[in-house]
């Protein structure tokens, strides 16, 4: 397939409607978002670069309302500008072919499990350790991240711990 083709195929993808002949960012970034790809991505950075420019265009011509990265109305053209650094990632996700496809349903998977596991409250933090015997046991969360960049967290997983024992397996798979 042509990158031309990719591009159109793309943009109909973003359209709510077909015969629609402008698709909204926020469609595009909700996609990517439900697939695993978050905004804070670094290879989604040219593409906000681009929507970046193009809000500010749009904010000078308008009087007073701002509009939002979400918001940004884009034609075929402006889109193909967007995407361009891009393409391949998009163009992946788009079509199922990371690592997980379906991620939607493993991130349901994965959440079942968590409820599941945080339900355990047995036992209570190794006393041996000074920073062990702080931590809050309440705290619970899970976060992944495959070889494509997607990613999914649930739970307290903006809390700082500290790595200890968890270290382990990085350890071990480094060494391998």
């Amino acid at each position: 397939m042509s990158q031309k083709d990719m591009e159109e195929e793309l943009f109909n993808m973003c359209k709510l409607k077909e015969e629609d002949e402008m698709i909204t960012v926020g469609l595009l970034l909700h996609e990517l978002k439900s697939m695993g790809i978050r905004r804070d991505d670094p290879r989604l950075e040219p593409i906000f670069q681009e929507l970046k420019s193009i809000r500010r265009i749009s904010n000078s011509g308008s009087e007073g309302m701002a509009i939002s990265i979400e918001n940004i109305q884009l034609n075929l053209n402006q889109f193909k500008q967007v995407i361009s650094s891009s393409i391949m990632l998009i163009s992946k996700t788009f079509r199922g072919h990371l690592i997980i496809p379906e991620f939607k349903e493993f991130c349901s998977e994965i959440s079942q499990i968590y409820l599941r596991c945080k339900e355990h409250s047995h036992g209570s933090p190794a006393n041996n350790i000074p920073q062990l015997a702080r931590v809050d046991p309440t705290k619970w969360a899970v976060s992944l991240c495959t070889v494509d960049g997607q990613r999914f967290s649930l739970g307290d997983f903006t809390e700082k711990f500290t790595m200890q024992s968890t270290s382990k397996p990085f350890t071990y798979a480094l060494s391998v």
